[in-house]
């Protein structure tokens, strides 16, 4: 065999480090490379493998039965491997005698009408969880043999090793976004698979205990029809044979027992594609507060419209509701010097009243909360 088709295949795993769509190349090129009709990759956890799975596109219809029908219960190979042990690489003929395949549910009534027969099992160990990269022959192409064994072991590290880096970065990618959200005073969390909460910011804790907790790990809402609406949600964004599927964004709103404006809630998918299944990262939950108002900073002020520094303070205040009277008070200054500001106010705004200034600062996006300037007001 050229080290060709080898090289090519190792190349396109490591690229699939990046770009999570490359995991279907994976499979594809593990296919060819052992003369197979396709290949998947699957979690060693039972309930995790009626998920969505990456897979060859000669698989899917037979991965769309193994899942829509359950036979991730009766994969007997997997219970063949936890009771022979977890060798690096095994075949159907490791783990089960002929006898026991010809009268096995899951090779006569799942495999043969699919097309299949025989299989080899590569295990590798993501972030300490077991996967396994499973190639799939037919009965025409024939088992593995010995001489194939040895060739895989080899991949079984490469293998390992670039699923690790993706698990790794689909963790940083996640804790990027929060901080970013942290720093615009919202929200964040991000959950896995189980809608169990991995990573939170200070902005979202602090919101917890007014219609909602955490309990267990998970986002809840403390009203009990909100709860159900907020679990479908979570359950929507999570599931990953779903993902390419759902929409980009869903709202819940939760209601809060103080009678404050209720939460806004929203949750989308962190892959656009069902195949970045190596990270835990699963969905990205970003909690508004209403309540919050979000206030532009005296800095921002003057360099989005231009103000002076005296007009910016006047502005900044006005925007939080305070009539021109008390505002005038909280920076010191004279109501009729206050009135001598506003007109400059609005003009380099573009405004022409009090009420349509504070509307345009309300709905206008500021990104940055710097306390090192709120702090010229004091």
């Amino acid at each position: 065999m050229s080290d060709r088709p080898y090289e090519a295949l190792l190349d396109t795993i490591y690229e699939a480090v990046v770009s999570p769509q490359k995991w279907i190349e994976v499979c594809d090129g593990l296919a060819r490379l052992e003369n197979g009709t396709g290949a998947l990759l699957m979690p060693d956890v039972t309930e995790l493998r009626r998920l969505g799975l990456p897979h060859s596109d000669a698989l899917n219809e037979s991965v769309e039965i193994y899942q829509r029908d359950g036979w991730y219960f009766q994969d007997e190979r997997y219970r063949g491997r936890a009771t022979h042990g977890l060798a690096r690489v095994v075949f159907d003929q490791d783990i089960m005698t002929a006898e026991q395949m010809a009268s096995s549910p899951f090779y006569n009534d799942f495999l043969r009408p699919c097309g299949l027969r025989w299989f080899a099992g590569i295990s590798i160990t993501v972030g300490g969880k077991p996967w396994t990269v499973s190639i799939q022959r037919s009965n025409k192409q024939g088992p593995f043999e010995e001489s194939d064994r040895r060739r895989l072991e080899l991949l079984a590290s490469h293998l390992s090793r670039a699923a690790t880096t993706a698990a790794a970065l689909n963790y940083a990618h996640a804790e990027g976004a929060v901080d970013a959200f942290e720093r615009m005073s919202i929200g964040a969390i991000v959950v896995d698979d189980g809608g169990r909460a991995i990573l939170i910011n200070k902005i979202a804790y602090a919101l917890m205990g007014d219609g909602l907790q955490i309990r267990q790990n998970r986002l809840e809402a403390t009203n009990t029809v909100d709860a159900a609406a907020l679990d479908a949600m979570l359950h929507s964004c999570t599931l990953r044979s779903n993902v390419a599927h759902v929409s980009a964004t869903k709202i819940v709103v939760v209601r809060r027992p103080s009678g404050k404006h209720a939460y806004q809630i929203s949750a989308c998918p962190l892959s656009a594609r069902s195949v970045d299944n190596f990270g835990d990262a699963r969905a990205l939950i970003l909690i508004a507060d209403p309540a919050q108002q979000r206030k532009p900073t005296t800095e921002v002020l003057r360099r989005q419209f231009g103000l002076s520094l005296s007009e910016a303070k006047l502005a900044k205040i006005l925007a939080g509701g305070h009539s021109l009277h008390d505002a005038a008070n909280l920076v010191r200054i004279t109501e009729e010097t206050a009135r001598s500001y506003l007109k400059s106010i609005l003009s380099k705004t573009e405004t022409h009243r009090q009420g349509q200034l504070v509307a345009l600062l309300a709905t206008t996006a500021f990104l940055t909360n710097d306390e090192s300037v709120d702090a010229l007001l004091k």
